[in-house]
Formats: C-alpha cells, structure tokens, sequence
C-alpha cells in the first residue's frame, strides 16, 4: 500500500477514537457506546449538539444534508440550522448504514427508500382500521339521536 493509502486508511470522521481505521476496516473499540445512542428530549438542535449526538463531525452532517433529502434542518434568522428530532433519528440511521452496515451513499438511499415502504403499508392499515372504528362509532351515534 502506498503512502497516500496509508494515510487515508487512518482518517475517520469521528470525534473520538471510538472507531478506527485499519487497513480499510473499522476496528470496534466500544460498539455499545455507538449503538446506544440516546436523544434528548428537545424540540430543536443545532449542528454542534447533532455531532456530538452522532459522534461525527459538523461537516460530515452538512454533506449528509446535500445527499439525504429526508434530512432538512430548518434555518434560524441568522441561517444556523436547526435539527427536529425526526432529523436526529434519521441521521442516526443514516450513521448506521453508513458507518456500521458498510452502505455505499447510493446503497443507503436505496435502503432508506426500501425501509420507508416497507413502514408505508403498515402505517396505513393502521389509519385505515382507526377511521374505519371513527366511522362506525358516529354512525351508532347518529342512530341514537334519530
């Protein structure tokens, strides 16, 4: 391997030294830390607070923003981003596929697409049964007042 390939076989996006690069392999210094990731209860979070949520740094989450069109943070006055919880967790999925499953950027918009249809389905039985009940229930209300 050369020295170029050396060197970008050390580089990792990461703040801490949670995961390495090796010889092109990630090499698991504590996978529960990663997996467990826990966010606050918060309505908004800016750049800084998602990186440190991901254990990623501030760039790599704005090039997940220009690859990812589920992930779009809203914008202050002063055009600081601001991340809603449902960015968070999509970013966490996106980390995950990315980072631990070992998706390519094109792999992991294919397996987001393929994991929101298969959720899309489900969700709409869902709505279905519970407006179905709603109906039932005006139309045996509408009974007892006629």
């Amino acid at each position: 391997m050369n020295l170029i390939g050396r060197v970008a076989a050390k580089i990792t996006p990461f703040k801490d030294d949670s995961f390495r690069m090796f010889n092109g392999e990630f090499c698991r210094k504590d996978f529960r830390d990663f997996m467990e990731t826990v966010i606050p209860e918060k309505t908004y979070f800016r750049i800084g607070e998602v990186s440190k949520i991901l254990n990623v740094e501030s760039y790599v989450i704005r090039y997940w923003e220009t690859e990812f069109s589920s992930v779009k943070p809203t914008r202050t006055k002063s055009a600081q981003r601001l991340y809603r919880k449902k960015d968070v967790q999509e970013l966490l999925m996106i980390r995950d596929l990315l980072y631990l499953q070992r998706f390519t950027i094109d792999g992991a918009k294919k397996q987001l697409a393929k994991m929101r249809e298969e959720s899309e389905p489900e969700s709409g039985n869902v709505y279905r049964d519970k407006l179905l009940l709603i109906k039932h229930e005006l139309q045996e209300i509408r009974n007892m007042i006629s």
